[in-house]
């Protein structure tokens, strides 16, 4: 039911989409087909696309700019890197890091790294954590 609503909203070619929680419900397999989805129709189309989730492995994933939004109002405004740094600020609103990055984090603070990547890509991490464990070999 809800492929048959999208199909019908993207057939009338809109220029502007404003996803509510697009994949909230769904499983991960349908989670990332819904969600490309919307991406391959933004790139093709060039479609202005807003993008409004609480899930912030999405938000990692698709998003170009991000608003952080609290009670009403703007909190955080800027490019994801520059909101994922910000996590103490983020915890505080009640939202989390990506787990890719929360993971990292969490490696920072154990092994008392200096710096690590900002990375969202779980297969960047792992190569990051493989090169950081043969280091310390």
């Amino acid at each position: 039911m809800r492929r048959v609503a999208i199909a019908g909203v993207l057939a009338s070619n809109p220029s502007v989409l404003v996803l509510d929680e697009p994949a909230a419900g769904l499983d991960p397999e349908g989670r990332e087909q819904m969600m490309q989805l919307f991406l391959n129709y933004h790139q093709k189309n060039k479609t202005t696309t807003i993008l409004v989730t609480h899930d912030m492995e999405v938000a990692a994933k698709y998003a170009d700019q991000i608003i952080v939004m609290h009670a009403g109002n703007v909190e955080m405004s800027g490019n994801k890197e520059f909101i994922f740094e910000q996590a103490n600020r983020l915890e505080e609103i009640g939202l989390g890091l990506p787990n890719t990055l929360a993971f990292l984090q969490r490696l920072k603070e154990a092994f008392q790294i200096e710096s690590i990547p900002t990375t969202f890509d779980l297969k960047e991490a792992s190569q990051y954590i493989a090169r950081l464990v043969e280091k310390e070999g």
